[in-house]
């Protein structure tokens, strides 16, 4: 540490001879004032080296203090992106789910939205491709058919387009535009 003050304090007072800038005129004969002021000035420098080297330190230190704050906070970045993430992917896996089991049960269930409030839907996973295990889904729901027949009976899509009993195979419609041609 002496050897770094001591090449600091030459660097910074522009010397090789550690701060002594008498020339040769004070060596033979100079007063005693010329030397008292010589050696001050030595040890100011000396003095000032010091403190360069401890300011040195110091801003090192806080460049090291302020990059680790740094790194801080861009993980709480991260950890805030990822939490944001993993919310908005289970929002849409709820989502995704629930248009799946929709659609499952379609054309099985008088009303679809049934299946929502009886089948398990924690059970169902959705992979990272966003699908669902379609076969699982349908088992389970003519599952819950089986065990719940009356949630089934879709509409029949004939509904009042049925031939009449009277009407000899012709359908309602047809006997409407039958009396108005009258």
């Amino acid at each position: 540490m002496a050897d770094t003050e001591t090449a600091e304090s030459q660097e910074d007072t522009g010397t090789e001879d550690g701060g002594n800038t008498t020339d040769d005129n004070a060596d033979s004969g100079g007063s005693e004032v010329d030397q008292a002021t010589e050696k001050h000035l030595g040890d100011l420098r000396k003095e000032a080296a010091s403190y360069r080297t401890k300011l040195r330190k110091s801003e090192a230190a806080f460049a090291d203090f302020k990059a680790s704050s740094a790194t801080e906070l861009e993980k709480a970045k991260a950890e805030a992106r990822q939490e944001a993430l993993t919310e908005a992917t289970a929002e849409a896996n709820k989502r995704i789910l629930r248009a799946e089991v929709l659609a499952a049960a379609a054309g099985k269930l008088h009303d679809p939205s049934d299946a929502l409030g009886q089948l398990d839907l924690a059970k169902y996973e959705i992979d990272d491709k966003g699908e669902v295990d379609r076969k699982t889904l349908v088992a389970d729901i003519d599952e819950l058919l089986k065990a719940k027949p009356y949630l089934g009976g879709v509409r029949d899509p004939q509904f009042g387009n049925r031939p009449t009993a009277t009407g000899g195979g012709k359908t309602m419609d047809d006997l409407i535009r039958q009396r108005m041609r009258r």
